[in-house]
């Protein structure tokens, strides 16, 4: 990560940490062959002996453990041959001195609860189809907002002795929001 991405993420000034943190699916030359697979970032700077897990693994803590790449505290591994929607969690000794299993914060896609793994999910060849949209947003970052913050899972409630999904949900939300003003 150049410095100036990585300082103004540490700082709090940038909104394309996404770009480089969670697992990002390329193709790097190792040994003079080009190999696909995925490279994970994960910034966890008071973290120790952080591996990958996931089912491409066995859930085995010690195959794909991650190298700390510098003083700030980002872990990074290349792992070959990994397929979209394979899930994974990053396994890690915290600063209390206790192995936790967790999801990647800069997850592309997860799994639907109850479930609680991140899956991989190729973000880079994902065809986007809100082009309209994009067009006309503002980028008003110096001006105020409001944020309305819900619990999707316990706003509606169960609809016909389900949970709802964010598409399904976004029937009931969106008007609701805009009665709100």
């Amino acid at each position: 990560m150049a410095y100036g991405l990585l300082h103004d993420f540490l700082v709090g000034n940038t909104t394309r940490a996404y770009e480089y943190f969670g697992a990002h699916f390329t193709v790097v030359e190792v040994k003079g062959v080009k190999q696909h697979g995925v490279i994970f970032r994960l910034y966890a700077p008071l973290a120790q002996d952080v591996s990958v897990i996931g089912a491409f693994n066995n859930w085995n803590v010690g195959t794909h453990k991650m190298q700390k790449v510098d003083l700030a505290g980002v872990w990074e591994i290349f792992i070959p041959n990994l397929k979209e929607y394979e899930s994974y969690k990053y396994h890690f000794l915290n600063a209390k001195g206790q192995y936790v299993d967790k999801a990647d914060p800069f997850a592309f896609y997860s799994e639907y609860r109850p479930a609680t793994c991140s899956r991989l999910f190729d973000i880079e060849n994902f065809i986007w189809h809100d082009d309209e949209h994009m067009k006309r947003r503002t980028r008003s970052f110096d001006n105020p907002m409001s944020i309305y913050e819900i619990h999707l899972g316990s706003w509606k409630g169960k609809v016909d002795n389900r949970n709802l999904s964010y598409e399904e949900i976004a029937d009931y939300l969106i008007p609701y929001v805009k009665e709100l003003g």
